[in-house]
């Protein structure tokens, strides 16, 4: 698959990254908070097709949050997405964590005076759209702190 964007085109970008973090090969459950009823796709009973092939095949809808964290990202980015290690690396966080998880990641480990002007573009949209969805990343950092919690009571029943 050929990366190049001609021209910019921002809907080819976001379909792109879609795809990417659509296919991308983790529990498709890590998009409980980019995709409506996630879910229905998880299942593998009598389905021929994985839960990533299936994302791909009905192309779901991102929720508002995330839909705003990919738009803003192919924004700023453009076809740097996939020509430079940083965009790369940002393509990666959103399909291993997904959009919604990656954009609080990004938000809460980036420090504006060490990062260039390109990051701190990404950061400042990234604060806005967490400003504006706060109760879809409320629920992000509550997912965070479950995990860890559930990971502690498992190290906890081992000793």
């Amino acid at each position: 698959m050929s990366f190049e964007i001609r021209g910019g085109d921002q809907c080819e970008l976001v379909s792109r990254i879609k795809i990417l973090v659509f296919n991308y090969r983790r529990p498709v459950g890590r998009l409980a908070l980019d995709i409506a009823d996630v879910a229905a796709y998880e299942t593998t009973d009598l389905q021929p097709l994985t839960p990533q092939l299936r994302l791909i095949q009905v192309l779901p809808s991102l929720t508002s949050a995330s839909a705003e964290v990919v738009s803003s990202v192919a924004s700023i980015w453009g076809s740097d997405l996939f020509t430079t290690a940083a965009g790369r690396m940002l393509v990666l966080a959103l399909a291993t964590h997904g959009p919604v998880q990656a954009a609080k990641n990004i938000a809460s480990g980036l420090v504006k005076g060490q990062i260039g002007r390109r990051w701190v573009e990404t950061l400042d949209v990234l604060r806005v759209i967490i400003a504006s969805h706060p109760d879809v990343f409320i629920h992000a950092e509550e997912s965070i702190l479950r995990r860890v919690a559930d990971d502690n009571d498992e190290v906890s029943a081992l000793s």
